[in-house]
């Protein structure tokens, strides 16, 4: 396995750990109804989808790589609006 496959490999963890941390702490603040829930679990399934990908060689490791950054860009956008809708 080449050098970039392996970051990869690591970004995609971090990114695995930073979702489940995250959804983790809104539902100890109980932060996640509705639409909210539903999307928690789509990010997951996402991430899952991500890591299949990289592991099943299918596609080029720059494509995987663009969709986690975009898929890393989405999730922080959607913690930012789950932060402000729980603190109004």
């Amino acid at each position: 396995m080449d050098a970039s496959m392996n970051s990869l490999k690591e970004r995609l963890e971090e990114l695995g750990t930073e979702i489940d941390a995250q959804i983790e702490e809104f539902n100890k603040q109980s932060a996640l109804h509705g639409p909210a829930r539903k999307a928690a679990a789509d990010w997951k399934l996402q991430h899952l989808e991500l890591l299949n990908k990289a592991k099943s060689g299918g596609r080029s490791t720059s494509e995987i790589g663009r969709d986690v950054d975009a898929l890393k860009l989405s999730f922080e956008r959607w913690v930012a609006r789950i932060d402000e809708g729980h603190r109004t």
